[in-house]
């Protein structure tokens, strides 16, 4: 498989997942290992209040970051096998 093959057939979404937003977060129930770096932010969002929403300014554009890291992460991989 050639690194473009790699690139397009990666599937950013299941990483995304992973470390992204949790669909049925429930904040009560105290399964702090199924938290992931989306549910730390916003439960710092809603802990810090007025302060909070410059947190989430910072991490807006995560999917995206992620995508590009993971990329990255793919050539730099591919070009040093």
């Amino acid at each position: 498989m050639n690194l473009m093959q790699l690139v397009q057939t990666f599937n950013y979404d299941v990483l995304i997942a992973k470390f992204g937003r949790v669909k049925e977060f429930d904040r009560s129930i105290g399964k702090y290992k199924s938290w992931t770096f989306w549910t730390y932010v916003r439960r710092s969002q809603e802990i810090f209040g007025e302060f909070g929403s410059s947190i989430m300014r910072q991490v807006g554009s995560y999917k995206s970051f992620a995508r590009k890291r993971a990329k990255e992460a793919i050539e730099y991989s591919y070009k040093h096998k």
